[in-house]
């Protein structure tokens, strides 16, 4: 998990690595869950999005689009 959210190279290089390599891969931890760890623990680079998250900054003012 330390890899995935704080290793060397790019985020999404180690999130294909953690899914795909037998050397990362977490057993039964897919994609999207190591995708919500790494926006949640590092919320200053990946901000975390969803659609209740763009429906809240929609209704705050911003423009964002929702359902893209």
């Amino acid at each position: 998990m330390n890899y995935v959210v704080w290793g060397n190279g790019s985020v999404s290089a180690r999130l294909w690595n953690a899914i795909r390599s037998d050397d990362w891969a977490i057993p039964h931890v897919g994609l999207s869950s190591l995708g919500e760890i790494v926006v949640w623990a590092r919320p200053d680079e990946f901000p975390p999005r969803n659609m209740q998250t763009s429906k809240g900054l929609r209704a705050l003012g911003y423009n964002v689009r929702i359902g893209v």
